[in-house]
């Protein structure tokens, strides 16, 4: 029998496990629950299930970064949602292992 799921219902999933992967990471910005994002957030999370079908891990973060900065987000120690920094406004290879193991499990989920 085969299940057919929403991009937004994949996309549920994949908030739920970044939330659980960044708090076993001991990251100080957790996202909250799917049902509290506000309509952009959830919006990044379904255009990056679209784009999880033909993206590498490695591509997805750079369309992340790409979308960031587009949206005047740059580089900083810690999410600032007001400065509109983030730590990962970075390449790839400077990424922790941590954070390209998100990547990796958004892809899995969405495959």
């Amino acid at each position: 029998m085969t299940t057919n799921f929403t991009h937004e219902q994949i996309a549920g999933v994949c908030s739920a496990a970044n939330a659980m992967i960044q708090d076993a990471l001991g990251d100080a910005h957790v996202p909250p629950p799917w049902h509290i994002l506000t309509p952009g957030q959830r919006a990044r999370y379904i255009r990056g299930v679209r784009q999880a079908g033909y993206l590498s891990p490695r591509e997805m973060h750079e369309a992340w970064v790409k979308d960031r900065a587009d949206n005047g987000w740059t580089y900083g120690p810690q999410v600032d949602e007001e400065h509109k920094t983030h730590p990962c406004m970075v390449e790839w290879e400077l990424l922790p292992e941590g954070q390209r193991a998100k990547d990796r499990v958004f892809r899995a989920i969405v495959e």
